[in-house]
């Protein structure tokens, strides 16, 4: 109940005042879901208390949600004082995101600590979040120069395997021009005139073809030339 040296007092001021252990932003939200009433009635919160007042306040019990834990198994291919390979899984992703889910990244670095090492890692190629693969890390500033450089100069070569519809040739090759998107964080092909566009070339070899409930399915090699 107001009392009369509180009335004119708008009702989330008024509130956070009186309820010392609840925020003003979850007075604001339970008043938007109507959890706050006044003399039985909704209210806003510009809306300003009057003496002898009724404020009823029903605050929800706080859901915690089921934390299930991840499997956060490290594959390492080679490993020296240098370099660690690792194979990514599908489904995580190379490097941390906005989000709280393991990256490989952050397991690696994890890895590093719990042995006694020093936790300086260069990530020096990347894969998308969909795919699975071997990832490069530097273990040290000079090993990462070193790979770096090796990579802007395509000494490193890079293969993927995918599966594709239909039946390619052979082998193959294609050209086009990527334009990145920051925002989005997506790339989509455009014009080669288009200002920022990049190009992307690769080479492929078909390895296997089979059909599949009356559709072809086509294994191929690929070997990125660019990027």
């Amino acid at each position: 109940i107001v009392d009369i040296d509180d009335k004119n007092t708008r009702i989330d001021k008024y509130l956070s005042d009186e309820l010392a252990d609840v925020s003003r932003s979850r007075i604001q939200k339970l008043l938007d879901e109507g959890m706050i009433t006044v003399n039985n009635n909704k209210v806003k919160s510009n809306y300003k208390v009057a003496a002898d007042d009724i404020i009823n306040v029903h605050i929800p019990e706080l859901v915690v949600p089921e934390i299930v834990p991840e499997d956060i198994s490290l594959d390492i291919v080679y490993e020296d004082d240098n370099i660690i390979v690792c194979n990514k899984k599908a489904g995580v992703a190379s490097q941390s995101e906005r989000s709280f889910a393991n990256d490989l990244t952050s397991m690696l670095m994890t890895y590093l600590v719990s042995s006694g090492r020093k936790c300086n890692v260069h990530i020096i190629n990347r894969l998308d979040k969909p795919v699975e693969g071997l990832v490069l890390y530097a273990l040290n500033k000079k090993a990462a120069a070193g790979l770096s450089a090796l990579s802007g100069e395509h000494a490193i070569e890079k293969y993927y395997y995918a599966v594709v519809t239909g039946r390619p040739e052979n082998k193959g090759n294609y050209t086009d021009y990527l334009l990145k998107d920051p925002g989005l964080n997506v790339s989509c092909v455009a014009d080669a005139d288009v200002s920022g566009a990049k190009k992307a070339s690769l080479n492929y070899e078909t390895i296997e073809t089979k059909e599949i409930s009356g559709r072809e399915y086509s294994l191929v090699r690929i070997r990125l030339l660019t990027g």
